[in-house]
C-alpha cells in the first residue's frame, strides 16, 4: 500500500507506514472525505458545515466556524505523532486543504494517483 486508506463506514484510517490504525469519529471522517474530494482545492468551512449538518439541521451548532476548527484540531491531534501520507493545511479565513495521498476504501479516491 502506497497511501493511507480510510474506510468511510467505520472511520478506520489504516496507515501505509504499518503503524496501528487511527479511528475517526463520524464527523471527522466526513470532514476528511470532503477535503479529499476537493482534490487539492480549499474546502471551505461553509461547505464542511453543509456536509456535516445539511441532513440534520436540528443538530447544527450555533458557532459553526469554531465547531469545524475544533473538529479539525481533534483530527490533527490523532495523527500528530504518526507517519501519514497526507496533511490538512489551513487556509486562513477560508477553510482547509487536503494535500497528499489517501485512498477511500469504497470510493478509491486518491488525488495523487
Amino acid at each position: 500500500m502506497t497511501a493511507d486508506c480510510l474506510d468511510p463506514d467505520s472511520g478506520e484510517l489504516t496507515l501505509a507506514s504499518g503503524e496501528p490504525p487511527i479511528y475517526l469519529t463520524r464527523q471527522c471522517t466526513e470532514i476528511l472525505i470532503a477535503c479529499v474530494k476537493a482534490h487539492g482545492r480549499v474546502c471551505t468551512r461553509e461547505h464542511i458545515f453543509d456536509v456535516l449538518y445539511s441532513h440534520r439541521p436540528g443538530d447544527a451548532p450555533n458557532d459553526s466556524t469554531k465547531t469545524i476548527d475544533v473538529l479539525v484540531h481533534h483530527m490533527r491531534k490523532k495523527w500528530k505523532d504518526r507517519t501519514t501520507t497526507f496533511v490538512i493545511e489551513s487556509s486562513w479565513g477560508r477553510g482547509y486543504k487536503f494535500m497528499g495521498a489517501l485512498a477511500l476504501v469504497k470510493y478509491m479516491i486518491c488525488p495523487t494517483c
